[in-house]
């Protein structure tokens, strides 16, 4: 997916780039639930491309990195809490939701500890792919 947002921060190889609500955003009741009908969204994304602050800019997420995120924050859970309850009927309900609700948690943890190593590494970051329009031209 692509969007046209500005440069508002540069540091490095990465920019913070600012989006404004999209159209449909205006006339979508659930928009209150996301974003808000009039904030502005920002994200944090490689800048390859060298933009500077106030140029607009094009951003780019690779279709894939949606469904990693999803599997992670969702799936991994979910499925260490099955796993765990699988397990742990041998010994019981109490035994098999205490260790299915410690799955869970321990899936979540997971989550974010690779969240956290894939942030530092800049890996599921969206990129600049296009300077539209630089400041002052």
């Amino acid at each position: 997916m692509r969007r046209k947002g500005r440069v508002i921060a540069s540091h490095h190889s990465q920019a913070t780039v600012c989006f404004e609500p999209r159209e449909a955003c205006e006339k979508c009741d659930a928009s209150q639930f996301c974003q808000g009908r009039s904030s502005r969204h920002t994200i944090v994304v490689e800048n390859r491309m060298g933009a500077r602050i106030g140029d607009e800019v094009h951003v780019e997420q690779s279709p894939g990195v949606g469904f990693i995120s999803a599997f992670l924050l969702f799936g991994l859970p979910v499925l260490l809490a099955v796993i765990g309850l699988v397990v742990g009927v041998r010994w019981g309900e109490s035994i098999a939701l205490l260790i299915g609700i410690s799955g869970f948690v321990i899936g979540l943890v997971i989550a974010k500890l690779i969240n956290n190593f894939l942030a530092r590494r800049a890996l599921f970051l969206p990129k600049i792919v296009n300077i539209v329009r630089k400041e002052g031209s």
